[in-house]
């Protein structure tokens, strides 16, 4: 007893010297965090964001909702995957591709949603690439992008799609794809969308500003242009700004030296919050019976046809999704719309291997390149085209 009695004070002055040091260095953690941004850069980190300035490779769009960041690179970081996603100055996930297409080329234009743009695949993965490269001379510009719509898609291709002359045009969905036709709203950020007109034997766009004004009590409103108070980077910014410098810096370092790792836990939150966000969107979706829905689709189908035959280019509609609830064929099979259908393709391919990532739920590297041979082989049959010597099949006539 009398031995730690004897000890308090040199326990003391440890405790003292710790204190101090510790002080001493959230000071200079401080100004070293001021002086170099670290607050900004940890953000950026959090984000993916790879080039200094852009809040990433999203952007609104005034026409289409949203899109992307010409020029932008994001790295998106799960348990599923890490991938660096890379805009060109198009605006497209894809390679420079020049507007005028060369003479010897046969040109495609790949139209759809995040399936198509890859969500979580690396640039030569996708299906889009395993048809360019299956095949020669042909030149796939991907124009894919998340939360579309076919509504979203076929402005998209009558604005930016047509410019690249293609020979043909390939528009993939999924079920989803068609529903998303309903809503005002993706995740919040206001989208455009057709609906009937009074007659029903048409259909009536409603643009962006007009649906963004009903939008404006949602939480989410106008999440790329105007990010809403206590969001985004100088939201960050200033709840960093309350706590420990020391722990900013330690945070940044752990973030720059990759030391912190995804998990699943974070990777099931984040998708149950993507679920909730677009439960919310439900709210804003337009009410129709089964038969006017398929009106609507029937509409859809009609200006991609017609948008395609005006300027003598091919139009196919690939269903990459598996059952075809919607009953697209016979849809296609009405406005005379080349349908394929890989519905049977997809379920045997399920049961030999995942088709999608485990917690993600996008199709992996095996269900794009399943897709990419079985298309290529299609096209090469449809359009005569020539076999790439480089490239080697390996799931084509398996399923």
């Amino acid at each position: 007893m009398n031995k730690f009695k004897k000890n308090i004070p040199n326990l003391l002055l440890l405790i003292l010297a710790l204190s101090a040091s510790l002080f001493l260095f959230e000071i200079l953690a401080g100004r070293y965090v001021k002086a170099n941004k670290i607050a900004e850069k940890l953000n950026y980190l959090r984000k993916g964001i790879l080039n200094k300035g852009s809040r990433g490779i999203g952007a609104f769009d005034k026409d289409l909702g949203w899109g992307f960041n010409p020029g932008s690179q994001e790295r998106r970081r799960s348990t599923d995957f890490d991938v660096k996603y890379s805009i060109n100055s198009k605006g497209n996930r894809d390679k420079e591709i020049q507007e005028e297409k060369p003479p010897e080329i046969f040109r495609i234009i790949a139209s759809g949603e995040s399936m198509v743009f890859g969500d979580g695949i690396n640039y030569g993965k996708r299906f889009s690439e395993v048809i360019e490269n299956s095949l020669a001379d042909v030149e796939v510009v991907n124009m894919g992008v998340w939360g579309y719509g076919a509504d979203q898609s076929l402005l998209q291709l009558k604005r930016d799609g047509f410019r690249f002359h293609p020979d043909v045009v390939v528009l993939f969905a999924i079920n989803d794809f068609f529903y998303r036709c309903k809503y005002m709203s993706r995740t919040g950020q206001a989208k455009p969308r057709f609906v009937l007109n009074p007659a029903k034997d048409g259909i009536i766009l409603q643009d962006v500003e007009s649906l963004k004004k009903e939008l404006k009590e949602s939480p989410f409103y106008n999440k790329y242009d105007k990010p809403a108070e206590g969001k985004g980077i100088q939201g960050k910014k200033k709840h960093q700004a309350a706590g420990s410098k020391l722990k900013l810096l330690l945070d940044y370092s752990s973030k720059l030296l990759g030391v912190d790792k995804p998990d699943k836990d974070s990777d099931k939150k984040h998708w149950n919050k993507v679920w909730k966000d677009l439960s919310y969107d439900q709210k804003y979706a337009s009410a129709y019976s089964k038969e006017d829905f398929r009106k609507l689709i029937y509409f859809i189908l009609k200006e991609y046809s017609s948008a395609c035959q005006e300027r003598g280019v091919d139009f196919i509609l690939v269903h990459i999704d598996i059952g075809d609830e919607l009953n697209l064929q016979d849809i296609c099979r009405q406005l005379n719309i080349t349908y394929l259908d890989l519905s049977q393709v997809l379920s045997h391919a399920s049961e030999k291997k995942p088709f999608t990532f485990e917690i993600d739920p996008h199709y992996n590297n095996y269900t794009h390149r399943v897709i990419g041979e079985y298309l290529s082989d299609y096209l090469k049959k449809r359009y005569g085209l020539e076999k790439s010597i480089r490239y080697t099949y390996r799931y084509l006539g398996k399923f």
